[in-house]
């Protein structure tokens, strides 16, 4: 037998064999024995006659029925009659044999009862035996009472109880008081227990035991109790078909090493194979509660609700259908390499096979999944309407984690919302995605540094990495004044930081085909069509990568970029505001330099003119906003042939044009310092050339070759002006 599948058979045998003994006790008293001569002298003066050891046998046919001895026997006149040192014997009486005994008889004289008192002992041929102090035979109903404590025993089973009485018309036998039934151990030294119980009755007819007043079941280390059981029974008397406890149910211990460990409930019915001994069933009624043994020890699980529905599989051990009802919680608490969880919902569906155990499990509504992956790291908490489980071992293992319906995801300061998640235990990855809806709310995922919208967002929860595809839009929270935000998992608050070129107090918004971002590196890259902009600053690419944690910046792919600086007016002396595009194959932004370099045909149209070359590295000032001095001039190749045209172009912004090999731009005093081979300024109808170039456009002076000139050099047709003069 195993733990579970034999839990009450311990003491169900031994009220069927009572039955066999309750059956000797309603015995029909035999007609009165032929009257032996009468002794001359009775010594009870009320006595009609007595006789001194006799013996009755009654015989049908040739075979005895009824054997009686007795060691002394006396009538009186009301009828009644007193046996003493009584034995009855009654061979093969359904299949057994039977002696019964006492010290003292009483046949009444009209109704036909019968009172057996003192050591009143009864055995069976097949080891049954009953002691008690009285036992009364009622011929009106066919009844047999035992007033007092009785005892029995078969075998390693034995047995107690204060008062029995066996109904011979209805077939019900039931011990009143304080039963108790025990069973010694085996050969081995297994399979003993106890079963208690207030009051207990055997019904044949129904083929059902009922324990009342309380009932206590232990069997190697199992424990059940109740206010009140009953048991089902097999045809056969021998085996129990189910067994249902009523009012403050409980299973306790002795599970498998994979199965049930403890079950609690108002009430609890449990269902048994046709052998009677394996649980193929239970069901769990208010307040109901099941502890299930976890893979490693100390972690069992505990499933609450007010209904739960158990099967099992052939084995008994094995969980194959869990179906839960009204207030379901699941605890799942922590292992060395598993986070603590909870999750509550409406109900719960759970389903496997003999060989597996539950593989998958369904709750729905009003789901709350929450997991907590370290001491001092906040919980993850899902909300939705529907979560389905993909399970391995049971509970032992979640593989994958399926919300639908409304559903949000929060940790620390990242909350994500989106129609449908799957949660990637594993991995620790979360996947959001849209419902088939079309006006269903797009995944949208955000914390402290931002919000991401898109099409379909990947979170990887340890670290913080993002990967969204389909329509990005982003939204870069501003840091306000002492602002630190967590880094990944793990790491301490740090401080962050946009690029000068951006206020740090405003929000940064992006757009873009896809987004990965790494909290763990503070890097966002945006691919597919990518913008990023702050009012009237914005940058657009291909790519384009964000750190906030330097400032830096980078783009690649038909960048333009504009921003809003700041200029002084040469008239008025006051600062405006001036766009400034810039376009180029590639930008790169280093916040430590405050340097945004454009390489490959690269362009700048801002205050300083409008510039052409193969570099521009523009140099802002500390804080951003204006424009300290910007660079251009060719990349880092072999020398251009002589005839190639100059690298660099300007035109500044009051027309002069101007080209040559490299310039710098300084706007402290609006210096241009060009130098090339030869250097053009072209003005109107006249050019100037010189090896080198030094314009201030503030005070409108040109230095060519390092001699201070007011426009000389000059070739021009005909029809150009005067030179103007200093």
């Amino acid at each position: 037998m195993t733990k579970w599948q034999r839990r009450l058979r311990l003491g169900l045998g031994l009220f069927v064999l009572l039955v066999a003994a309750a059956v000797v006790f309603s015995l029909r008293r035999p007609p009165p024995p032929p009257q032996p001569p009468p002794v001359a002298k009775t010594q009870d003066p009320n006595a009609v006659a007595e006789f001194a050891r006799g013996t009755v046998t009654q015989a049908k046919g040739t075979s005895q029925e009824f054997g009686l001895r007795y060691e002394r026997l006396i009538t009186y006149k009301d009828g009644r009659s007193k046996l003493y040192g009584v034995t009855a014997e009654v061979p093969n009486r359904g299949g057994r044999s039977f002696t019964i005994s006492g010290r003292e008889a009483t046949v009444a004289g009209n109704d036909g009862d019968v009172t057996l008192r003192g050591k009143v002992e009864l055995r069976s041929s097949d080891g049954l035996q009953l002691q008690a102090e009285q036992a009364r035979y009622r011929s009106a109903d066919g009844s047999v009472r035992v007033p007092g404590r009785a005892r029995f025993s078969r075998g390693r089973l034995a047995g107690e109880a204060v008062g029995l009485i066996y109904d011979q018309q209805q077939n019900v036998l039931s011990l009143l008081k304080a039963v108790r039934l025990k069973a010694a151990p085996d050969e081995q030294g297994r399979d003993s227990g106890t079963i208690e119980s207030g009051s207990a009755t055997l019904d044949r007819r129904e083929k059902t035991i009922h324990f009342d007043r309380g009932t206590r079941i232990v069997r190697e280390g199992q424990v059940i109790t109740s206010d009140k059981a009953v048991a089902t029974l097999t045809d056969d008397e021998e085996r129990v078909r189910q067994l249902d406890l009523r009012g403050n149910s409980k299973v306790e211990g002795g599970g498998s090493a994979s199965g049930l460990q403890a079950m609690s409930a108002r009430d609890i019915d449990l269902v048994y194979g046709e052998d009677g001994q394996v649980l193929q069933q239970a069901l769990l009624q208010a307040k109901a509660s099941v502890v299930l043994r976890g893979a490693e020890k100390g972690t069992n699980r505990r499933l609450a609700a007010e209904r739960i529905d158990i099967a099992l599989a052939p084995d008994g051990a094995t969980v194959t259908g869990l179906d839960a009802r009204d207030r379901v919680r699941l605890d799942l608490p922590a292992e060395a390499k598993t986070p603590a969880r909870v999750i509550t919902a409406g109900t719960l569906a759970a389903a496997g096979t003999p060989e597996s155990g539950l593989t998958q499990a369904v709750f729905r509504p009003r789901v709350v999944f929450v997991e907590t992956a370290a001491k001092d790291a906040p919980p993850r908490r899902a909300t939705s309407d529907r979560l389905d489980l993909a399970l391995e071992g049971g509970f032992d293992t979640i593989r994958t984690a399926d919300f639908s319906g409304g559903t949000r995801f929060e940790e620390g300061t990242l909350a994500a919302t989106a129609a449908k998640a799957r949660y990637d235990v594993q991995q620790g990855i979360l996947h959001l995605q849209p419902g088939g809806e079309k006006r269903a709310v797009r995944p949208q995922v955000v914390d402290d540094q931002a919000t991401i919208e898109a099409d379909a967002i990947e979170v990887g929860l340890d670290g913080r990495k993002v990967d969204a595809k389909g329509g990005v839009k982003s939204d870069l929270k501003p840091r306000r004044a002492g602002d630190t935000r967590q880094g990944g998992a793990g790491e301490p608050p740090r401080e962050t930081h946009l690029p000068s070129m951006m206020k740090q107090d405003e929000p940064v918004f992006g757009t873009s085909d896809a987004l990965a971002y790494d909290g763990g590196a503070s890097r966002a890259v945006y691919t597919g069509r990518a913008q990023l902009w702050q009012g009237d600053t914005s940058i657009k690419g291909e790519r384009v990568t964000l750190d906030d944690r330097t400032g830096d910046l980078a783009a690649s792919g038909k960048v333009v970029s504009t921003m809003l600086l700041e200029q002084e007016d040469e008239q008025t002396k006051k600062k405006e505001k001036v766009r400034s595009v810039a376009t180029s194959d590639t930008l790169v932004y280093e916040e430590a330099l405050r340097r945004a370099k454009y390489t490959g045909t690269a362009r700048l149209n801002g205050p300083e003119g409008d510039l052409s070359a193969p570099v521009i590295d523009l140099y802002l000032v500390e804080g951003g906003g204006e424009v300290e001095r910007l660079e251009a001039y060719p990349e880092k190749a072999a020398a251009p042939p002589a005839a190639a045209a100059p690298p660099v172009s300007l035109k500044t912004p009051d027309g002069r044009r101007a080209t040559g090999a490299r310039l710098k731009y300084v706007s402290d005093g609006e210096r241009y310092d060009m130098v090339g081979t030869p250097v053009r300024i072209i003005e109107e109808c006249r050019e100037t050339t010189g090896k080198t170039l030094t314009f201030f456009r503030s005070a409108d002076r040109i230095i060519v070759d390092g001699n201070e000139q007011t426009r000389t050099e000059v070739k021009g047709s005909g029809g150009c002006s005067a030179p103007r003069l200093d």
